[in-house]
């Protein structure tokens, strides 16, 4: 590439020699010869010019690195692998879904009740606390039976308005949608659910009914772990 380039210059310098002394002579045969002489030496340097830069293309060509039939350019690559905005606002799938939710066992009370939970006495204007087991205060209470020996229930405790002869279970009662505060007068061996104060579930079974004498029930009852 520099031999062309001092070539090139060389041809320059000897066209300029030769027009000084070609000029100082007004013969002209000899200006003829002049003009014939400088547009073969342009036609030298044009072609060399165009040789040059064929040269030099063919160069950057040779010394560019292609890559092998078959695999994919690196930069190509790099532009496959890099993530668009649309892709990029994605979200990657979630993980496997939780589990389904194991169904809760289901509780039952003992088909014989025990002695602390049996003969549970409420008379008239009286308040029962079936957490504790005890007649209580009303404030305290879960249940009150009025002057008409109707049985409420109190302090945010719900009783269920129908009743069965088989033992709830706790399910059951959870289930129950007919518990409210309403007052109502309990019939015997009748199971009927309950909800306390304090968020336990169970049932109540009256046992024998002593309004008409001694203004009292006796009942049977029991609180689901």
């Amino acid at each position: 590439m520099q031999k062309v380039n001092i070539l090139q210059g060389l041809c320059l310098c000897i066209l300029f020699l030769f027009a000084c002394s070609i000029t100082s002579t007004s013969n002209p045969a000899d200006q003829g010869v002049f003009n014939t002489s400088v547009a073969q030496t342009a036609r030298v340097v044009l072609t060399m010019t165009s040789f040059n830069t064929s040269v030099a293309q063919t160069s950057q060509a040779i010394l560019t690195p292609q890559a092998p039939p078959g695999i994919v350019p690196q930069s190509t690559l790099i532009t496959l692998l890099t993530p668009t905005p649309a892709s990029a606002g994605i979200a990657p799938p979630a993980g496997n879904p939780p589990p389904p939710a194991q169904p809760v066992a289901d509780v039952t009370a003992p088909s014989q009740l025990p002695a602390t939970y049996s003969g549970g006495i409420l008379k008239v204007m009286e308040c029962f606390d079936l957490d504790s087991g005890g007649v209580v205060a009303d404030a305290r209470s879960d249940i009150c039976m009025d002057a008409n020996g109707l049985v409420s229930a109190r302090n945010g405790a719900v009783l269920s308005q129908t009743g069965g002869l088989v033992q709830p279970s706790k399910n059951t009662c959870k289930a129950d949608q007919w518990m409210d505060t309403s007052e109502l007068s309990p019939m015997t061996d009748l199971n009927m659910c309950f909800k306390t104060n304090q968020g336990s579930y169970g049932f109540f079974v009256m046992r024998m009914d002593q309004l008409m004498d001694r203004k009292q029930i006796v009942f049977d009852w029991w609180i689901f772990p």
